[in-house]
């Protein structure tokens, strides 16, 4: 991979099959804005980056040659090749071709597992925006600060010891409605009980789907839930999340599609195996086309 580095910490990577703007506004993080200049800047591991994309060059200001190496590549997903991916799902299920088509360029983003299981119990029956903005609410609350940005000041998501010791009060007064007792009970237990589970999937010791079982044991986290968390948190491709928006699209697309949706979940694994995440995404965007307003 082509990184070249300024000595005012800006990197320059050359990218293949890479979006950056499909990639952070596709519904898989909730931590990105964009700016005036059309670049994006957003917070990831208690770090604050500017993202901007021109052509085939992805630009990050700050960040060392360590961080891009070690925090950036990983987190884009840089290393992976997409354009296989894509040949794969076609051969496979030529139905997707306008999924493809119009989802190329997105990658599947390597995130905190902590924040991921937060965020996603928030995502349950809510919108985007509002998910965004409770977010931002924690993170404002009870995160670090990092500096400013254009839209004001950045800020860590909190750690499971803040947010451990917060109140169902404090969850509701950041929008977390009936998912607030759901988040209360997660946070005073992730610390104790799946901090070391996240250890063990990190080194892939553990199969996803014992992973997925563990975390259905959290509040409010269902098969869906815990699908976004194996596959965006953990890093398992062989999830295939299913939801109201991919679920329209692959029974109106998938003439063999089963009815239920742990069915489409399982033969959807069986088709894709490792490609099965990118490719559910590549549903949800295009199901949703140019939108961005509710998952």
């Amino acid at each position: 991979m082509n990184i070249a580095m300024t000595a005012a910490g800006k990197a320059f990577i050359k990218v293949d099959d890479f979006d950056l703007a499909k990639t952070l506004e596709c519904g898989q993080c909730f931590r990105w804005h964009m700016n005036g200049n059309g670049s994006y800047t957003g917070v990831v591991q208690g770090r604050r980056i500017t993202a901007f994309q021109k052509g085939d060059e992805l630009i990050l200001d700050a960040a060392s040659q360590a961080e891009v190496e070690k925090v950036w590549v990983p987190y884009f997903d840089l290393d992976r090749d997409y354009a296989a991916m894509n040949e794969q799902i076609l051969q496979q299920a030529p139905w997707m071709k306008k999924a493809v088509d119009l989802g190329t360029g997105i990658h599947i983003l390597k995130q905190d597992p902590w924040e991921t299981a937060i965020t996603f119990i928030f995502s349950a029956n809510n919108h985007i925006p509002r998910i965004t903005a409770s977010v931002a609410c924690l993170a404002k609350r009870y995160g670090a600060y990092l500096g400013e940005s254009e839209k004001g000041a950045c800020h860590a998501f909190p750690t499971p010891a803040v947010l451990g010791q917060i109140s169902l009060a404090d969850w509701q007064q950041c929008g977390a409605g009936y998912r607030g007792g759901y988040l209360l009970k997660t946070a005073a237990i992730w610390e104790e009980q799946y901090k070391e589970m996240i250890k063990v999937s990190a080194s892939k010791k553990e199969l996803p789907g014992d992973q997925r079982r563990i975390l259905e044991k959290l509040p409010g986290v269902g098969p869906k839930v815990s699908a976004c968390i194996s596959l965006y948190g953990l890093g398992h491709h062989n999830q295939f999340p299913v939801d109201v928006w991919v679920r329209r699209r692959v029974k109106a697309l998938w003439p063999e599609a089963p009815e239920t949706d742990r069915e489409i979940e399982q033969l959807a694994l069986s088709l894709f195996g490792n490609a099965a995440g990118y490719a559910q995404q590549l549903l949800f965007y295009e199901a949703r086309g140019k939108k961005h307003s509710t998952l």
